[in-house]
């Protein structure tokens, strides 16, 4: 027991301490750094922290003399050929402030984004791994910060943390529950290490529902159905369901209980109250849903007007409100189709499946707990690019496209021998049905 308390101290010590940890509070520094207790900070914290990685990401680089996957370069190069795109773009966008600021952050913040996942930790299962170890207790930071936030507040409004919004946090959130299932559901573990995952999902999920973020919790329902694709397997010999079937079943059926009686309760979450909210009584559509699906009739009039090039990075805005502010359409291919045109869609088509095509490389007896995670992963944070923010603050979605070589190559992690030859709980486990 001692040497487990040991090795489990161990492990946080390296994860608090460690490359990774940096690149997660440089990913989501928007939910914390309007935090009054960070004010004594001198310098923004999303470019301490990107500065912070660039120097220890070059150290690990030159350790390993600079040997990544071939994909990790390739995705990389698409993606600067697609913001290199958008640079060129300025030659004729209308924008002269918020085109420039959105090109520059494209150039620093998202390359960075990309080059970090795809050089960095991709080429590590032991970084990838300790990578979601960190999103983990960093949602479960966010969360309880929402707690406190909640009970102070009598459960009535929406959940603002640290200075963020709502969205901002659902988001962090979000991941903290898909990285608790997966590791639940793929991950070879003992009961105690089970027991903490669902806590964490228990945590997690009160959060999601309370804290008023439709997209993040809708997006964590879209991750939670990854692992049904893999749940069943039909085979001549007869069908074979997963072990983590069983125990999953459990879960949704407690949750359902849970949500039910909350359901009866006189106040509703705020979450689930905004969801039924999204059409009034005599059918009209809520605002901010209305106004995100109004902006696909004015994507379709916008991009017509240049088709094929498009109107220029950060034009949108002039476009929309004759105004050269922060303005988008909450969704990243209407933002490329009107700014970048069809030109510029193809391009960022193209980097997305340059990451894609990793998983035709994605050998069966290779598959492990680390990519069902990055697919729940990619899967919800499709819905949160295809509804909230703009390209800028969508860095988690290039972070994640630049996690893909890990399909390809990546060092395989041995289990230490205390967890391979003391654990029997193998949830990717099949159990024969019929026969």
């Amino acid at each position: 027991m001692v040497s487990r308390a040991l090795y489990i101290s161990k492990q946080a010590i390296l994860g608090i301490c460690s490359f990774e940890a940096v690149f997660v509070m440089f990913l989501f520094s928007g939910a914390y750094k309007s935090d009054p207790r960070f004010a004594w900070i001198p310098i923004d914290l999303t470019m301490l922290c990107m500065m912070l990685g660039l120097l220890w990401g070059s150290f690990i680089l030159i350790q390993r003399k600079f040997k990544v996957p071939r994909s990790s370069y390739i995705i990389l190069a698409f993606y600067f050929l697609f913001a290199g795109y958008a640079l060129i773009s300025l030659l004729w966008s209308p924008s002269m402030i918020y085109g420039q600021d959105k090109i520059v952050k494209l150039l620093t913040i998202n390359a960075w984004s990309v080059l970090a996942s795809a050089w960095i930790i991709a080429p590590s299962a032991r970084r990838v791994k300790r990578f979601y170890y960190v999103i983990a207790a960093f949602a479960i930071w966010i969360a309880l910060e929402g707690m406190k936030v909640y009970f102070q507040s009598g459960g009535e409004g929406f959940i603002n943390v640290m200075g963020g919004n709502y969205l901002a946090a659902g988001r962090i959130i979000s991941h903290g529950a898909i990285v608790a299932v997966g590791f639940l559901l793929f991950r070879q573990s003992s009961w105690i290490m089970r027991l903490l995952y669902i806590a964490i999902l228990g945590l997690c999920t009160f959060q999601l529902l309370v804290g008023g973020g439709r997209g993040p919790f809708l997006a964590t329902l879209l991750g939670f159905i990854v692992p049904c694709f893999v749940a069943v397997r039909i085979a001549i010999r007869g069908l074979f369901i997963r072990k983590f079937v069983f125990y999953g079943g459990i879960a949704i059926a407690v949750s359902t209980i849970f949500v039910v009686m909350w359901m009866q309760s006189e106040t509703l979450p705020q979450t689930i109250l905004r969801l039924l909210m999204l059409f009034s009584s005599n059918g009209e559509m809520e605002g901010s849903a209305y106004a995100r699906v109004s902006f696909a009739q004015l994507t379709m009039d916008y991009w017509m007007q240049r088709p094929l090039f498009g109107s220029g990075i950060g034009s949108w805005s002039i476009l929309f409100m004759n105004e050269d502010i922060r303005s988008y359409p909450h969704n990243i291919i209407f933002e490329i189709l009107v700014e970048l045109g069809a030109v510029g869609l193809i391009m960022f088509l193209i980097f997305v499946g340059a990451a894609i095509q990793c998983l035709l490389r994605w050998q069966k007896e290779k598959r492990d707990d680390i990519h069902f995670i990055l697919i729940m992963f990619v899967m919800s944070m499709l819905l949160n690019v295809l509804v909230s923010g703009d390209m800028p603050d969508n860095r988690e979605w290039f972070a994640l496209i630049g996690l893909f070589p890990i399909f390809s190559k990546v060092q395989q992690v041995r289990q230490p021998l205390r967890v391979r030859h003391a654990v029997n709980h193998n949830p990717m486990k099949e159990v024969t049905v019929t026969q």
